[in-house]
Order: C-alpha cells, then sequence, then structure tokens
C-alpha cells in the first residue's frame, strides 16, 4: 500500500510542478487541472474562492463549447476565454477528460503558454494517465 500512495504522491507532485511551470512561464496568478466532472485534480490558484462551485461551472462551459464545436464539425479543441473587470479566465481542453484553467492578469503573458500549450497538454496526459 505505501508503494501506491506514493505512486500518487509523486504524480500529484509531478502535476503540481507542470501547473507552476504554466504559472511562472506565463505570469499567470493561477492555473487549475480540472476533471470534466468538475473535480479540481491540481491547484495553485492563491486567491480566495469556492473552487468546487468555480470548477463545476466550468466543467459545464466546456462541455457546451465541445457540443458547439460538434455542432459546427470543428476538429480544434475548444478553448474559451471570460474577460472579466480585472481579470480573463481561459479554459483549454486537454483531452476528453481533463482542462486547464488559466488565471490571466494584467501582468500575465499568455503568448509563452498558447506557444506551447500542445506541449504542457501532452505532458499533463501523460502524467495523468500514468
Amino acid at each position: 500500500m505505501n508503494e501506491k500512495k506514493h505512486f500518487i504522491d509523486k504524480k500529484v507532485k509531478n502535476l503540481e510542478e507542470s501547473l507552476e511551470e504554466i504559472k511562472q512561464r506565463g505570469n499567470l496568478s493561477g492555473v487549475l487541472l480540472v476533471s470534466r466532472e468538475g473535480n479540481i485534480l491540481s491547484n495553485n490558484f492563491e486567491e480566495e474562492i469556492d473552487t468546487t462551485i468555480f470548477s463545476a461551472m466550468c466543467a459545464s462551459v466546456l462541455e457546451s463549447a465541445e457540443t458547439l464545436r460538434n455542432i459546427l464539425a470543428e476538429v480544434k479543441p475548444p478553448k474559451i476565454i471570460t474577460e472579466l473587470d480585472d481579470r480573463s479566465i481561459m479554459l483549454i481542453r486537454c483531452s476528453s477528460t481533463l482542462f486547464l484553467v488559466l488565471f490571466i492578469d494584467d501582468n500575465s503573458n499568455i503568448d509563452p503558454i498558447l506557444d506551447t500549450i500542445d506541449d504542457y497538454i501532452h505532458k499533463i496526459i501523460l502524467i495523468s494517465s500514468t
């Protein structure tokens, strides 16, 4: 049983490191990895919000975008951006079961993230599927 716990702890640590890398590279205020059901798998967002409700709402929005994508026969996975007063929130589909939530503020630089997002997604999928 200790081996299994060690393996899970290592997997969580690797996911957290990947999210931290994304956060630092884009100078983001936070990154969440969320399951399609709305469960937070990894979180490095420091602001006080109800992440349970927030992640469930994001999952619902992404599901709606997936449906719209299918109706329009689009191939590219959806990327949704919500602009608020002092920040933006970007949802990026990683796989059929996972998505990223990026918290972008005035100090963020999202271009380096978007330039290599496929690499990050691939890395996250590899870590989460092992």
